[in-house]
C-alpha cells in the first residue's frame, strides 16, 4: 500500500470562525480530503475570531478535518506562531498548500517551503482580482515583482474562470493553473418558515456592492410600499461600513433596512433559512460562501454577473444579473410581485443546484487527483 501524501495547510483562519470565505472554503475542503483516508492532513492556523468554548488553543487537535492547531496570535497579519509551527513540520510533508497571496505568513511560508525544496499549491481566494489592487495598490504590485521569479514552483488554484484570468494577468500566461470550484459541506437544512425580508450577509467592502443594493430598494416603489425588508449582516466598523450606514439614512431607509453586525454559528444558518432572498451585488467575487450557504438553505440568490453564478439562471435557483442599481431595482420589483408558488419552486431549485452540483463527498476526487499530478511533478 503507497503511504498517505501528506499536505501542509498554513492559514490565518480556520472554522469555527466564520468571518471569511478562506476559512469556511478551506475547512469544507479538509473535511472532504479527510473522509476519503488517502491523505495525511496537518493545519496550523490561529485561534483568531474564535469564542473560547469553541477550541481548545495551542495544542494538537485530532479532528474529522485531519491534525489541526490553532494558535494564540497577537497579531494576526504577522502570524509569528503560525510561521515557528509550521518550520517545525514542513520537512515532514509532501505538499505546501497555501491560501491568500498577500496575506504576509503565506509568503513567509513560501519561501521556507522553497527551501526545504516542497511542492507548492497556492489558493488565490481572490486576492489578485483587479479590485483587490484599488487599496495598497502599489506595495501589491511591488510583491509580485519580487516573488515572480520564484513562482514557476507554484501550481495556483483557482475556483473561476475570471480568478484565473487575472492570476494569468498578474503572475504571468503561463503561470501553472488549476481551476477547482469551491465544492461544500451541505449543512443540517434547518426547516422554517420564510419571512418577508431580502439578506446579504458578509464582509463590507466596496467590492461587494452593498451601495447599489440600497440604490435598487430606494427606487423600488413596491419594495417600499410592501412588508419587505432588508437585513445586513456583517461587522460594519470600517471606513465603508461607516458609508453605508449614511447612505441608508440619506435614502430614507431608516425603516426598511436593519444592520445586524457579525452573526455565526446556529444563530446565522437560521437568518439564512427565514430569508425569502440573498442578494451578492459585488463588483467581483471568486466564490461567495454566502450564496451557497443560502442555497443550502433552500434560500434563492440574486447575484451579479461579476460572481460564477450563472447556474442560478440555469437551476431557476434566483438571479444571475447586472449589478446596477437600475438592473436590481427591476429583479427586486419581479420579487415582491413573485408568486407564493413560484417562490416555492425556486427554494426547491435552490436546494437542487447545491446537491448536485457543490457536494465535496461527490466531487472530492477531483481534488484527489489533482494533488496525486502535483506531486508526480518534477521539482
Amino acid at each position: 500500500m503507497n503511504p498517505k501524501l501528506k499536505i501542509l495547510f498554513p492559514v490565518g483562519t480556520l472554522y469555527p470562525n466564520e468571518s471569511g470565505g478562506v476559512s469556511l472554503s478551506l475547512y469544507w475542503l479538509l473535511k472532504g480530503l479527510y473522509a476519503t483516508e488517502k491523505i495525511d492532513l496537518t493545519t496550523i492556523t490561529s485561534s483568531y475570531g474564535i469564542k473560547p468554548d469553541r477550541i481548545v488553543e495551542n495544542n494538537w487537535l485530532d479532528t474529522d478535518y485531519g491534525k489541526v492547531i490553532y494558535l494564540k496570535t497577537n497579531n494576526i497579519n504577522l502570524g509569528i506562531p503560525i510561521i515557528i509551527s509550521f518550520i517545525k513540520k514542513v520537512n515532514n510533508s509532501d505538499i505546501v498548500h497555501l491560501s491568500s497571496f498577500f496575506y504576509p505568513p503565506s509568503i513567509v511560508c513560501f519561501f521556507i517551503s522553497i527551501l526545504f525544496k516542497k511542492k507548492i499549491v497556492w489558493s488565490s481566494r481572490g486576492s489578485l482580482d483587479d479590485i483587490e489592487f484599488k487599496k495598497n495598490g502599489f506595495f501589491k504590485k511591488l510583491t509580485i515583482f519580487f516573488l515572480k521569479p520564484f513562482l514557476k514552483k507554484v501550481a495556483f488554484h483557482t475556483t473561476s474562470s475570471e480568478e484565473t484570468y487575472f492570476v494569468r494577468k498578474y503572475i504571468g500566461k503561463n503561470t501553472n493553473i488549476f481551476q477547482i470550484t469551491n465544492f461544500i459541506v451541505i449543512p443540517q437544512k434547518h426547516e422554517s418558515l420564510k419571512k418577508f425580508y431580502f439578506l446579504y450577509i458578509g464582509r463590507f467592502h466596496q467590492k461587494k456592492g452593498i451601495d447599489n443594493l440600497l440604490r435598487a430598494l430606494s427606487n423600488s416603489k413596491s419594495f417600499l410600499t410592501s412588508k419587505f425588508t432588508l437585513k445586513i449582516a456583517g461587522n460594519y466598523d470600517n471606513e465603508y461600513g461607516r458609508y453605508i450606514l449614511n447612505m441608508h439614512k440619506e435614502l430614507n431607509l431608516d425603516n426598511k433596512v436593519q444592520f445586524l453586525g457579525h452573526i455565526d454559528g446556529l444563530e446565522k444558518q437560521l437568518l439564512l433559512a427565514k430569508a425569502y432572498f440573498l442578494f451578492m451585488p459585488s463588483y467581483s467575487e471568486n466564490f461567495g460562501i454566502s450564496a451557497v450557504e443560502a442555497l443550502s438553505q433552500g434560500t434563492p440568490v440574486v447575484a451579479s454577473i461579476n460572481t460564477p453564478w450563472e447556474s442560478l439562471n440555469h437551476y431557476e435557483a434566483g438571479y444571475w444579473v447586472n449589478n446596477s442599481p437600475e438592473i436590481l431595482t427591476d429583479i427586486i420589483e419581479k420579487i415582491v410581485a413573485m408568486p407564493l408558488e413560484r417562490h416555492f419552486e425556486y427554494s426547491q431549485n435552490a436546494l437542487k443546484l447545491v446537491h448536485k452540483e457543490l457536494d465535496i463527498f461527490n466531487n472530492i476526487n477531483i481534488w484527489i487527483d489533482s494533488y496525486n499530478s502535483i506531486n508526480s511533478q518534477c521539482q
